[in-house]
């Protein structure tokens, strides 16, 4: 490669390293800084890997490029965004506030993990992925929560369910543990009570603005996880690695999904890769997620990257059709195009 074809190619991206600030270059996956990151990759991707022909199309794909046409050039764009900020920023300022307060512990390492392969993608014009059919099919686990690690205990006072020390916890109003008396009318209820949707709730007497919450632990593996009639505002949940699991005769507890072959009554009583088989009646059977060419009565019942093409006679598990992405592949460096010559 000759150098004016190095500085064509390259040129752009070295000016932009240039300008960026140099923690967001060094600790990129920093909670301060993931939504830096996140916009400088969706700007560059937008103005530096796709026409201004193919914005248009790439808006139409839904996947929240629409809005940064509205920005002159890529620079306009990280910058305006920036100082707009986000929902997306508000969740990271969480983070960091709950971190600096002693009720978190960030991990930096598994944001890199999880969120590398689209932010690299997003920076190589890499539309296969980003746009198209071959980022990953399934999420890691560890990817599912925010990275990190809850420090509050059980009962303390937090603003985030991922503050919790103890995981699949809940970060709710201390009212939900509490177990009002029902009443229809004030009269009902005690002198400084108020009958307030069915329940006698406290009255103040004054207004109030506060956001009190504490960190309420999930409900144990083989506990009832049925609706607390005396904690009408607790909603049940499970400890992590269990799902609450109704029994035929109506029971609901908090189990570990099933195995293969056991009795179920619906897919997500079973372990992941299985779904729950009840061609053969109530209860039905935890069954291996079905493969491409087999009989199937829905998506849930096909492997991953696999749907029930009902529109068949007999419907079965097919594969979609592959993508392949034509657009959003580069700009700079690229050769001018020769156009053929009509006499």
């Amino acid at each position: 490669m000759n150098s004016m074809k190095f500085v064509r190619r390259f040129g752009p991206i070295a000016m932009a390293l240039a300008v960026m600030p140099a923690c967001n270059l060094m600790c990129p996956y920093n909670a301060d800084q993931v939504f830096e990151t996140s916009v400088r990759a969706e700007c560059h991707f937008f103005f530096a890997c796709c026409t201004a022909g193919e914005a248009d199309i790439l808006a139409a794909t839904g996947d929240d490029f629409g809005d940064l046409a509205r920005f002159r050039d890529e620079a306009t764009c990280v910058e305006e965004r920036l100082e707009e900020g986000s929902e997306a920023n508000l969740f990271f300022r969480g983070i960091v506030q709950a971190e600096q307060a002693g009720r978190f512990r960030y991990d930096a390492a598994i944001a890199q993990k999880c969120g590398e392969g689209r932010i690299n993608a997003l920076n190589n014009c890499q539309a296969d992925i980003v746009i198209g059919d071959e980022g990953a099919l399934e999420v890691a686990e560890e990817c599912l929560g925010t990275p990190g690690t809850g420090l509050v205990k059980d009962g303390k006072p937090c603003f985030f369910d991922f503050e919790c020390e103890v995981k699949n916890s809940k970060c709710l109003s201390p009212g939900a543990l509490e177990n009002p008396e029902a009443c229809v009318v004030d009269d009902d209820c005690a002198n400084d009570e108020l009958c307030d949707d069915g329940f006698c709730r406290f009255d103040a007497g004054v207004i109030e603005i506060h956001d009190d919450k504490i960190c309420i632990r999930p409900i144990d593996e083989g506990k009832d996880c049925s609706l607390d009639p005396n904690l009408p505002n607790l909603p049940p949940f499970c400890e992590f690695g269990t799902s609450c699991i109704t029994a035929e005769n109506g029971d609901q507890t908090c189990e570990i999904p099933f195995p293969e072959g056991e009795d179920c009554l619906a897919s997500s009583d079973c372990e992941r890769g299985l779904f729950c088989d009840l061609e053969g009646g109530v209860p039905g059977t935890c069954t291996v997620l079905r493969g491409e060419g087999d009989d199937c009565n829905n998506s849930g019942e096909c492997e991953i990257g696999l749907f029930c093409d009902e529109a068949r006679a007999t419907p079965t598990c097919e594969a979609p059709l592959p993508v392949d992405v034509f657009i959003c592949t580069g700009i700079e460096g690229a050769e001018d195009p020769n156009y053929p010559v009509t006499e």
